[in-house]
């Protein structure tokens, strides 16, 4: 069900999910710790990935972000995330799919974040929540 997967969405994000149903939190859990050990691989091999608390691929939805520009930009700003002087460059460049950093096809895994202090929750209508693409992309 897709309540089901945004339900699995927000609980990796680090959100509250009032209750959902044992499949729902076993699964989020069952992610978890695949991200964990993906993480752990990493370093195993000599790799120094950034830690990034209640990590969970960020996809952009480039349709949602071009419907609610004006907003998405405000909220950028607001939450200290883009300043005021290059807000709308960061969202051209968002919005220009021929960049990779924000493609939907792009490796989620591997890509470094270009904002570092985003609460995805906070964003959620703006992000890709299709679980199945997200995490095997």
């Amino acid at each position: 069900m897709p309540e089901d997967e945004e339900f699995v969405i927000r609980i990796l994000r680090g959100g509250e999910v009032v209750g959902a149903s044992k499949a729902v939190r076993e699964a989020a859990e069952n992610l978890r710790k695949f991200f964990d050990q993906v993480k752990r691989d990493a370093e195993e091999v000599g790799l120094d990935p950034t830690y990034i608390e209640n990590y969970f691929p960020r996809s952009w939805n480039r349709e949602a972000i071009k419907s609610n520009r004006a907003a998405f930009r405000q909220r950028l700003i607001d939450n200290d995330i883009v300043e005021a002087d290059t807000v709308a460059g960061v969202i051209d460049g968002m919005l220009n799919k021929q960049n990779e950093l924000y493609s939907f096809h792009s490796n989620l895994l591997t890509q470094s974040r270009k904002f570092q202090n985003l609460d995805d929750n906070e964003f959620a209508e703006l992000l890709t929540n299709d679980l199945v693409p997200v995490t095997t992309n």
